[in-house]
Parts: C-alpha cells; structure tokens; sequence
C-alpha cells in the first residue's frame, strides 16, 4: 500500500461526520473518505454511494464469504464494513484513504494493518454528559436505542489506549484543526 490508512473514529453522535466535512474541505490534505457498505436503512438525508452503500443482507453476507473487506461487524442489529476494493481504489488515485468507521472496527484494522502503517485517530467528547445531549438532539433515536449507545460508549472508551492520537470534541474549529495538524505531522 502506498499511503498509510487514517483510521477515524469515536462514538456515536461524537461529531464525526460534521468533523469529516471539515476536514474535506482542505483539498491540501489529499484525503478522501473510503464509503462503508452497510445493511442499515439509510436515513431521511442520507443517499447511496455518499454516505454509505446500502446492500441486502445476502449481498453482505457473500462479501463476507469471498473476504472482500477488511473489517466488518454487526451493531445496532446491522452490519458494517470496509471494502478491500474501495481501499484501493482510493489509494491507487494517489490520495490517503480516511476510514471512519466504529472502534470495534477500528480496532480489527489496528490488528490487521499494524500502527506503522496507520494514522489512528479517536474523537472523544467532552463528557458523557454531553455525548447523551448530543445523541438527544439528533433526534434520530429511540429512548432504547440512547440507552444502547450510552452503554456502547463505555465498552468503546476500554479501547482508547489502541489509539495514537486522542482529541476531544468540545470546539469544532479546535477539533478540527488538531485533526489537521495530525494528518499533516504523519503523512
């Protein structure tokens, strides 16, 4: 592989994706953001090819079968990866794949790839405190489903040492920045 991998990640409702937007809009990073196959329903605001590749289950079982990812898991009751195919695809255009994926998978790269050859970066927010409010706000969840990521949150914060680099979410233009200043230290 030519480029190192950069793995993003952090929980749920972290600020990731608004992170992410940030981030691509410095076109001096030469980063481009590797689409994840999904068998989650997209959202009101999400389309297919942007956000995620939406596959049936038997589609992602078969990938699954012909090793086409390099990591993969189920939470939430859905099923997540990263194609092999769109990892090279990124990397033989010349530019750095960003891989924001969840720490379960993040930490499946880790082992796969070893720390010399990624960037790995954890958002962490403020507080748990926070990370409820923000999850509130979304208003995309259910009471139970809050519930399931607030505890999914302290089984990922066991992970945070697998990380190189840490950077907590409590001012998005500092954030960013940081995560810039990481990119552009390693690459």
């Amino acid at each position: 592989m030519k480029n190192k991998l950069i793995v993003f990640t952090g929980p749920s409702a972290v600020g990731k994706y608004t992170i992410e937007k940030e981030l691509f809009k410095d076109k001096n990073l030469d980063i481009q953001l590797s689409i994840s196959a999904t068998t989650r329903k997209p959202r009101s605001n999400e389309k297919d090819g942007v956000h995620y590749n939406f596959i049936s289950e038997k589609e992602f079982v078969k990938k699954i079968q012909d090793n086409k990812f390099i990591e993969w898991n189920e939470h939430f009751s859905n099923k997540y990866g990263t194609l092999k195919s769109e990892i090279k695809s990124i990397s033989d255009s010349n530019k750095i794949p960003f891989i924001e994926v969840d720490v379960i998978g993040a930490r499946k790269i880790i082992e796969n790839f070893g720390k010399d050859n990624l960037i790995s970066i954890f958002v962490s927010p403020p507080s748990m405190k926070e990370l409820k409010k923000r999850i509130i706000l979304r208003n995309t969840e259910t009471p139970k489903q809050i519930k399931q990521r607030m505890s999914r949150f302290e089984e990922e914060m066991k992970y945070i040492g697998l990380f190189d680099h840490i950077v907590v979410n409590d001012d998005l233009k500092k954030c960013v920045n940081k995560i810039k200043k990481i990119i552009r230290g390693n690459i």
